[in-house]
């Protein structure tokens, strides 16, 4: 999905990452930095993946952040970027 949501021009980063859902265990997230001046609008979103991947890899939810947790190397901390979202 990541690969897909990087060919929309509003998006300049995104990561997935499972948060804790009641009925089955995890739900995907998409959380996403836009690009400046850019807002993603998440049913838009949802309406450009539908189709273009399985219905169970489709996120269900968007996250706009305004930037993501990465190590000293660059690479994103995606369970620390799950942290800041599940209380």
């Amino acid at each position: 999905m990541e690969e897909v949501l990087y060919t929309r021009a509003e998006v300049q980063e995104c990561a997935l990452a499972g948060l804790p859902a009641k009925d089955r265990g995890e739900r995907v997230a998409a959380f996403i930095v836009p690009h400046k001046g850019q807002q993603p609008d998440p049913a838009e979103l949802k309406s450009f993946l539908k189709g273009k991947l399985a219905g169970f890899k489709e996120s269900k939810e968007f996250v706009v952040v305004d930037e993501m947790l990465k190590n000293n190397a660059g690479k994103l901390l995606k369970r620390e970027i799950k942290k800041r979202f599940v209380r």
